[in-house]
């Protein structure tokens, strides 16, 4: 078994040398009985078996050596006795179980600590509350600083949904999902790579090992219930020695999750506050577990609404504004950074 982080050359590591084991048995001719199945790579998605086969036959292109991407086929035509090899970017406890059935005492080597991330991703937060994801979202697309951005939810109907009301506010998006045909697929793929559509919106299966060069941004719409997940997500970017930005929109019904995450990754993640997109009053971080709802506080009475319209319609260069525009957000038991 190897683990390494993403985007380390994983591919490159166990296609290799497979081909060096195999070279002796290379043969020019086309008759299938000279060419039996030596080798079975399996892939979670069908995405990353693609981009694992264009990588095997781009290593292989100077030996007469046939590589296939299908499933069914080759499963048939496997020997009994053969060798197994596993490499994942993550080892949970149960993906170790699992290999132990499957494997007959396996090897582990790992290049680095057991599901870590790259130092070359920057981590953010910015708490939010739910029902103004969306609309801040759209805020940060529509800034200079986004120009081509992966984008995670939980379902293929949030999926679906988001990125169409992205379309609607002016975004070029698209979105990535099991349901959707292998040839949508592929184009969603294609035009994000090419700079078609700035906006992939995909769920975790589907863009599970997906290497897009260079993908400067991951965000996550939604937080995800395994911490793993988070891993896979943020990989996308940061890859090869690449600066990357990954960005989480948290709620306060996501803060267990938050929490999941930074005990996994060992790093506490910073949180930005974005001026007009407060988080729920309930938000707590780290959460004790005792709030039941979370709803925002009762809007200010019609008798001191007017006050609270004077002190925001204050000028930029004056004293009380430039002192506010400081002062960091508090939410019951947490401070945060304010965004300016």
């Amino acid at each position: 078994m190897g683990g390494a982080q993403t985007g380390t050359g994983k591919t490159a590591a166990f296609t290799l040398p497979l081909l060096q084991r195999i070279l002796p048995f290379a043969s020019p001719s086309p008759s299938p009985a000279r060419h039996p199945v030596r080798v079975l790579m399996l892939a979670p998605t069908r995405e990353l078996a693609i981009q694992v086969y264009e990588s095997v036959k781009t290593y292989s292109k100077h030996v007469p050596i046939r590589s296939l991407c299908t499933v069914t086929r080759i499963i048939n035509l496997l020997p009994k006795q053969r060798q197994s090899l596993l490499f994942s970017a993550t080892f949970s406890e149960e993906i170790k179980k699992l290999a132990d059935k499957m494997l007959k005492s396996p090897v582990l080597i790992e290049v680095a600590k057991r599901n870590t991330v790259s130092e070359t991703i920057t981590h953010r937060v910015h708490p939010v509350a739910a029902d103004a994801k969306r609309a801040l979202l759209v805020k940060l697309l529509r800034s200079s600083e986004f120009n081509q951005v992966l984008v995670f939810t939980r379902t293929k109907i949030e999926t679906n949904k988001l990125a169409r009301e992205l379309q609607r506010a002016g975004i070029a998006a698209d979105s990535i999902h099991g349901d959707k045909s292998q040839l949508d697929r592929l184009k969603a793929l294609e035009a994000f790579k090419t700079g078609t559509v700035l906006v992939l919106v995909a769920t975790d299966v589907a863009a599970r090992g997906l290497d897009i060069d260079e993908l400067p941004h991951v965000i996550n719409f939604e937080l995800p219930h395994t911490p793993e997940d988070y891993i896979h997500r943020i990989g996308r970017t940061g890859r090869a020695g690449k600066q990357g930005t990954a960005i989480s929109l948290v709620s306060a019904h996501e803060v267990q999750y938050l929490v999941d995450i930074e005990k996994l990754i060992k790093i506490q993640v910073e949180q930005v506050v974005v001026p007009g997109f407060d988080p729920e009053y309930d938000y707590e971080y780290p959460p004790t577990g005792r709030k039941s709802h979370h709803r925002r506080p009762p809007a200010p009475s019609a008798s001191v609404a007017p006050a609270a319209r004077t002190r925001r319609e204050h000028s930029p260069g004056s004293s009380s504004a430039s002192n506010r525009r400081k002062e960091p957000y508090r939410c019951r038991r947490f401070r945060f950074q304010q965004a300016v």
